[in-house]
């Protein structure tokens, strides 16, 4: 199994480290993380002075696999963008699962969004995984 988390993985749900266990559904999977989740996740955290939760990205960093964009990347983003009517972020996150050959991304946002249209790549809910 291999998962890319969302953004919101650690945020807004309250569970902070506990979290990690819903994350990472088995010892054998393997998190996926890109430069684009660390710059959204990481500047406001750190600036905000967010320790707990600052520490809490910094672990999923250090325990992931990281994957690098080739230079044709951004035409997969484009291709799903437009496809699926997906805002940049999420486009940029979902190609990225798909490149690194996930088999899910888990999402903070809730079911419905147009995330969740991308065939390519199953798409979780963290909401969903919480319940």
């Amino acid at each position: 199994n291999r998962l890319i988390p969302s953004p919101t993985c650690g945020r807004g749900l309250g569970r902070g480290k506990k979290l990690e266990v819903k994350v990472r559904p088995s010892p054998a999977s393997i998190l996926i993380v890109s430069d684009a989740l660390w710059l959204e996740v990481m500047p406001k955290t750190i600036f905000h002075q967010q320790h707990e939760e600052r520490d809490f990205y910094q672990t999923v960093f250090l325990q992931a696999e990281h994957f690098s964009w080739s230079p044709d990347f951004f035409d997969s983003v484009k291709f799903l963008a437009q496809s699926y009517g997906l805002a940049a972020m999420d486009a940029i996150h979902l190609a990225t699962a798909i490149a690194a050959q996930a088999d899910e991304f888990v999402s903070g946002e809730k079911p419905g969004k147009p995330m969740f249209r991308v065939a390519e790549v199953k798409t979780v809910s963290l909401w969903t995984l919480l319940a």
